[in-house]
């Protein structure tokens, strides 16, 4: 079902369009481990080709042209399945263009499907990614064997390659393999053998295509050295953690003086225009003995549970908590199975990282050690009592994770400057603590869970082909579904969402009370909104491990009807409890909106009262038709990141306001505590955009707030802070404001002028 707003992704001059067709579909992956039919080789392989042909002639001008434009670049990849893989390629955008196909010689017809291949479109190549049972050589013109291979040919058919290219732009352009060497940068990328270092190793030769400068085999590598004390096994040996710090600093350096030295504005000031980091955290899945029974055949199963007994220490040592060190026999039989993990997650990374160059950081592999406090966030374990705690807890546990991976100020290194991040985990990355805070305070943060390992990917893909803008109709293009049991009619629960019906009358926004599921179904089809709201009673099911949405005392809306019925919207917003319970929930309401089409959802993670979530989603009925003209926020992250945050502040002024219109003050003194409140408030919303003044906006406000109350007021540090209940998943830092995108171009309208590129970014 197609969304309003939804457009393909723009193919840029150049792209280079890489398609995988494995040996067979062989289903989806255990919800804790990676697809079957996926080979981590192929994306470790793709590392080291270029995104684009003009990385080979213009060198870095693509990265310039991307971070100038801010308009996202993915690496154009795809998984065609070899059943359906002819019905793909008749579909794909057009026939022109450079096209790489890695495929599996092991499927049916092979000889059948190249040719079929390089029939159909102009230019194509074959990268087989083993073996052949038999000799192929008819086809070894169009065969690539290693990335000097691919440049032979290319270099071979160049003028081939500009024809194609000239009929694409409409005017001549001319391709010639030349790629530039930027003696600046010489000895700047050092090779590791350390494996989570390789993915910013060809990240940052995308970047300066210094390793591409003569393509040769006896290319020399500058190396870098494993320190001794990790070769000796000390496993709170930091050097490794240092070294992939100090590569996402030299990819950060490359953006920054780039950003700098070309003079580029930001609408509003605004000093969050770093690139995403791509955080992962891997986590061992909790809960293996309720998805597979003890006495099920599978292959490995013995290793597979020892493998979940394991994780990583400082150094990135493999160890058992609390048990003796593995011994050199375990280690080299888990080894395989654990490699495969943490390969896919890496290789996951590159892809989403491919939108804006973005600097990758794997942080060790967590399980045991960690369990304990993040097994009291269970949902089954939530109660009133842990609620009131709330802020607490929460600051333990970010703390203990903190130190478990980030120790000794390490996390300084890794949150100072102003970007977004995608974390890439199961685990609630969130609550990591930055300057006293959890970092979904002090910065804009989103999620793509690990598990079910099948949606890492899907998010990418979706974001990948397709884009989806906010422009000023978006709020017109909003739908809010409310749905309560038969208890609730006369409860505050249905008294709020009459001030949003009556809200919407002025806004434009759509509403409706649904009594069952095909209400639901029936005005998700026939509105096709741009952001879904649900305004719900939310549960979950622990012996499925999932959650879902109660619509009546007697139906709820589950992860199947959502991916059946296509229950979804580009954008989804669930004001609803335990929507995204922690602690190993693998079928979440989340997943299946991801699953559906969905690019961006914002869930909880706790029970939420009623208040306070009316009042987070209220603010962004009202905030959105505001910052859909004006250039307030880049991205919908950005938007919805700043609405949580600051639900806090909004929460105290709100609780403050009940008390003072029903105390004992003159009606003079009530006007005059509640404007300056109001002035209080507005000021801190305003400074909290800013990266750098979060923290101290917030503990401004609430000193200020203190120094003014009534010592008869009931303290403001009974107010729970619900805005770490909140989790952000999937890519909303993809989804931009039309209104920014246009601002911008507007205050760089000299560089715009200016630049010329043919890499045509539009």
């Amino acid at each position: 079902m197609f969304r309003s707003g939804f457009e393909p992704r723009t193919f840029n001059l150049g792209d280079i369009e890489y398609y995988y067709i494995p040996d067979e579909d062989r289903g989806r992956a255990t919800a804790f481990f990676p697809p079957l039919e996926f080979d981590n080789t192929i994306i470790e392989t793709l590392r080291e080709y270029p995104k684009n042909l003009f990385q080979l002639c213009k060198g870095n001008q693509l990265y310039e042209a991307n971070r100038f434009s801010q308009i996202p670049l993915p690496l154009k990849f795809a998984t065609l399945f070899h059943k359906d893989y002819q019905y793909a390629v008749m579909n794909m955008i057009g026939k022109l263009g450079i096209k790489v196909f890695f495929i599996n010689p092991n499927i049916p017809d092979i000889e059948i499907t190249i040719k079929h291949i390089l029939s159909y479109f102009d230019l194509a190549y074959v990268i087989l990614i083993k073996d052949a049972p038999f000799p192929l050589s008819q086809y070894s013109e169009f065969l690539i064997q290693g990335r000097k291979s691919f440049f032979d040919k290319l270099e071979r058919d160049s003028a081939r390659i500009s024809r194609i290219l000239t009929e694409m732009k409409g005017k001549k352009v001319t391709f010639k393999l030349d790629i530039p060497s930027y003696e600046g940068f010489s000895g700047y990328n050092e090779f590791s053998r350390f494996r989570p270092s390789f993915n910013n190793y060809y990240m940052l030769n995308q970047i300066i295509c210094n390793d591409w400068h003569g393509h040769t085999p006896e290319l020399k590598i500058s190396w870098q050295e494993e320190s001794a004390s990790v070769i000796k096994g000390d496993k709170n040996d930091p050097s490794r953690l240092k070294s992939l710090l100090n590569q996402v600093d030299k990819i950060d350096k490359i953006e920054y003086n780039f950003i700098k030295l070309n003079h580029i504005k930001f609408p509003n000031g605004q000093d969050e225009w770093m690139s995403p980091l791509i955080l992962t955290i891997p986590f061992n899945f909790p809960y293996i003995d309720l998805v597979i029974p003890q006495n099920a055949k599978m292959p490995n199963w013995d290793m597979l549970r020892k493998m979940l007994d394991m994780e990583q220490s400082l150094a990135y040592l493999y160890y058992k908590e609390g048990l003796p060190d593995p011994t050199e026999e375990e280690s080299m039989e888990f080894a395989a199975l654990a490699t495969a993990k943490t390969s896919f997650l890496d290789s996951v990374a590159y892809l989403h990282a491919s939108f804006t160059f973005s600097p990758m950081l794997r942080l060790p592999h967590l399980g045991n050690s960690i369990k304990k406090e993040l097994s009291f966030f269970k949902p089954e374990n939530i109660n009133a009592k842990n609620i009131k705690n709330s802020r607490a807890n929460i600051l333990k546990f970010g703390n203990r994770l903190t130190e478990r991976i980030l120790p000794n100020g390490l996390s300084k290194d890794v949150f100072t400057l102003p970007r977004q991040i995608v974390a890439i985990s199961d685990l609630p990355v969130e609550w990591l603590i930055h300057e006293g805070e959890n970092i979904s305070f002090t910065h804009d943060v989103t999620r793509i869970p690990e598990t079910p390992y099948g949606g890492t990917l899907s998010a990418f893909a979706a974001s990948s082909l397709f884009k989806f803008d906010l422009d000023e109709n978006v709020i017109v293009n909003t739908l809010v579904l409310f749905c309560a049991t038969a208890d609730d009619d006369d409860r505050e629960f249905l008294k709020y969402f009459r001030a949003i019906e009556n809200l919407s009358k002025t806004l434009g926004y759509k509403t409706f009370r649904c009594k069952s599921a095909a209400d639901v179904i029936a005005k998700v089809n026939e509105y096709k909104p741009s952001i879904l709201i649900f305004d719900s009673h939310g549960g979950f099911d622990k012996e499925t491990l999932s959650s879902f949405l109660w619509v009546n005392e007697n139906e709820k809306i589950t992860g199947d009807m959502i991916v059946k019925e296509q229950i979804f919207a580009p954008i989804v917003f669930l004001s609803a409890c335990h929507t995204n319970p922690n602690y190993g929930y693998i079928n979440k309401l989340a997943d299946a909106f991801f699953e559906a089409g969905c690019i961006s959802v914002t869930a909880t993670y706790f029970p939420i009262s009623i208040r306070s979530g009316f009042n987070v989603y209220l603010r962004v009925l009202n905030s959105l038709a505001h910052a859909s003209r004006n250039p307030a926020h880049k991205n919908w992250l950005s938007f919805v990141s700043h609405i949580i945050r600051t639900s806090y502040i909004m929460d105290l002024s709100t609780y403050v306001y009940e008390f003072t219109v029903t105390s004992s003050l003159t009606m003079d003194a009530k006007d005059e505590l509640i404007n300056r409140v109001q002035e209080l408030t507005l000021q801190a919303t305003i400074r909290m955009t800013r990266f750098h003044d979060r923290v101290n906006a917030k503990d401004d406000y609430i000193e200020s707030l203190k120094a003014i109350l009534p010592t008869t007021f009931p303290s403001i540090d009974n107010i729970v802070p619900e805005n770490a209940f909140y989790t952000n998943l999937g890519r909303g830092d993809l989804i931009m404001f039309k209104v920014w995108s246009e601002n911008y171009k507007k205050v760089n309208t000299t560089l715009f002028n200016n630049k010329q590129s043919d890499t045509n970014l539009n």
